[in-house]
């Protein structure tokens, strides 16, 4: 005699959760959570070729000439 098995369904792979679970989310928040991601995979691999204190000076050099092109970008008035 064949031994009887229970029916479960199909399974859900992690793919259709994410579906269902982002689904119902606007659009820019999927786009700032993507963004998120990419750019903490950055810092990461950033982190591991160059190290803590290296990572540390491309971060402030970035917010430096982020300061410096707003500061340049801003209309002057007299």
């Amino acid at each position: 005699m064949a031994k009887r098995t229970r029916h479960h369904g199909r399974r859900t792979s992690w793919a259709c959760l994410a579906e269902r679970v982002l689904g119902g989310w606007p659009m820019t928040l999927r786009a700032a959570l993507l963004l998120l991601i990419v750019l903490a995979g950055a810092g990461a691999v950033l982190v591991v070729v160059v190290g803590l204190s290296g990572t540390a000076c491309v971060a402030g050099l970035g917010l430096l000439v982020q300061m410096v092109m707003r500061r340049l970008a801003r209309p002057r008035t007299a």
